[in-house]
């Protein structure tokens, strides 16, 4: 950029790994170089656009933690304005893309803007991109994306790639995971009876709905059959929450680790907090505990406060207001996800919280809501964050039938963009069988399974005599036994608890 071959330029940096530190570093280094080096454009002012505000607070907060210079949080429109019309340079603006809705004229030091717009595929469609190019035509503009760019999006290509590339630069899933900057996410499905597939909405709905009287079926026909009717049938819904407190005992929380439920809308969500509730009630013997293991966000409406004839309409109202949070409440809940020992254990959501949202502690996401192409690949990533040394994989218990078409909710990207976006943990059941045998070749022929632990172990160690044996045979246990761990209480791992012990 310094010798003005780039004026523009596309970069994804998967989620979780470090996309808002790239930009901050980005922004530090830019000013550096133009302060000192550039004749074209020196003290360059830099202004980084978000588009939501939850996303405005988390990148503000990273460039003041890492001690960018004088960063200007433009608080309104107005603001925006003044700071960029005072003809001052050297400026770091933060702002959300909204604040330009209207503005076309342009600023008179243009020129020394670089831009550099955040999750750059949502922004630029319509009029908010004209609006933003109008009032700083000749600005730099760089789109930075955490979920790779689909095939067929001309628009984000045509505002920001290079001409004859696709992105400037790419750091993708299997690089971030390879790095460590993030934990691989698995997948699996349970209560595949329960899985829905949309092309076959009205058998099923004959199927799981049999009992109902006759009029009434009727009725719902006569309006027709939706896929709410089914994700939100009762016996599902009951059947699914004693599953995902099935699950969740067993392998999130003895950790300490914490989970999202993904529901079809709001009122699933408030269902699944019923039905949850109960369920855990009952486990625990604690109803007071068992509402304050979960917490719902979604965005309220105003028909949640009208009155209905219809008593289940009206329950659903009534719990809508019941755990309904505000602005400040949310805030808080979402900050106690966040720690180890605190509640709540679980956040029920369905729109909220699948963008933006950084928790490590979560390393389980319940699916129940059928997500494709970009909503589903920033809802998993909310699993991939790195956090403590039992932490292997993130992990994603799909309930709907999602991972049944994986192909299908994807097929909008390049196959190599969104390549191990989610592994099937059935390949992780062979990574960790083949990591067994690796690790069993090298203990030919010494007994096992004698129950004197000491003595096999005494045993492999005069048959790896050789130190570069020792080496091979430690290098190979440790991936069998973080396989193992990774996988475990999966029921996969008991055959190999001995040799692991």
């Amino acid at each position: 950029m310094i010798d003005g071959e780039h004026r523009r330029g596309l970069v994804w940096h998967t989620q979780g790994s470090g996309k808002s530190l790239t930009m901050v570093f980005a922004a530090l280094k830019l000013k550096m170089h133009y302060t000192v080096d550039s004749a074209e454009l020196k003290n360059p002012n830099i202004m980084v656009l978000t588009d939501r505000i939850d996303l405005d607070d988390q990148i503000s907060s990273t460039f003041v933690a890492c001690g960018l210079p004088n960063p200007d949080r433009a608080a309104s429109i107005g603001d925006l304005h003044k700071a960029m019309r005072a003809g001052t340079d050297g400026l770091t603006v933060l702002s959300t893309i909204f604040k330009f809705q209207g503005s076309d004229k342009p600023v008179a030091n243009s020129a020394n803007w670089i831009v550099m717009v955040d999750e750059c595929h949502r922004t630029q469609e319509k009029d908010l991109g004209a609006y933003l190019r109008a009032t700083l035509p000749d600005a730099r503009f760089f789109g930075f994306t955490g979920t790779p760019i689909k095939k067929n999006d001309k628009d984000t290509y045509e505002n920001f790639g290079v001409v004859g590339e696709g992105y400037l630069d790419k750091y993708g899933i299997d690089d971030a995971v390879a790095d460590g900057a993030t934990v691989p996410i698995y997948y699996t499905g349970r209560k595949t009876d329960w899985h829905i597939d949309e092309s076959k909405i009205d058998v099923l709905f004959d199927t799981w709905f049999a009992e109902l009287p006759d009029e009434q079926l009727a009725e719902i026909k006569k309006r027709g059959v939706t896929l709410a009717d089914l994700v939100k049938h009762p016996k599902r819904i009951e059947l699914i929450a004693y599953d995902i407190w099935t699950h969740f005992k067993a392998f999130a929380r003895p950790d300490g680790f914490k989970a999202q439920i993904v529901c079809y809308d709001r009122e699933a969500v408030v269902l699944y907090k019923r039905a949850l509730d109960k369920i855990i009630a009952a486990d625990l013997g604690d109803a007071e505990l068992a509402a304050n293991m979960s917490a719902c966000v979604y965005s309220a409406s105003q028909e949640d406060g009208k009155p209905s004839e219809d008593e289940h309409i009206q329950a659903v109202r009534d719990d809508l207001q019941a755990h309904y949070l505000d602005r400040d409440a949310e805030t808080t809940a979402k900050a106690a996800f966040g720690k180890k020992g605190q509640q709540p254990e679980f956040l029920i959501v369905c729109n909220k919280l699948l963008t933006g949202f950084d928790a490590p502690i979560e390393s389980v996401m319940y699916l129940d809501n059928p997500l494709k192409e970009h909503s589903l690949l920033q809802a998993i990533a909310r699993t991939n964050r790195v956090a403590d040394a039992k932490k292997k994989n993130g992990l994603i218990v799909d309930y709907i039938g999602v991972s049944d078409h994986l192909d299908t909710a994807l097929e909008s990207y390049r196959s190599d963009d969104v390549k191990n976006a989610m592994r099937n943990i059935d390949d992780q059941r062979s990574e960790l069988r083949a990591a067994h045998a690796a690790v069993m070749a090298l203990m030919k022929g010494v007994k096992r399974g004698t129950g004197k632990l000491k003595a096999e172990y005494d045993e492999l160690v005069e048959r790896l005599r050789e130190e570069d044996d020792w080496f091979t045979f430690r290098r190979k246990t440790r991936e069998f036994i973080r396989l193992y761990e990774a996988l475990s209480p999966d029921v996969a791992v008991l055959e190999y608890s001995d040799d692991l012990k």
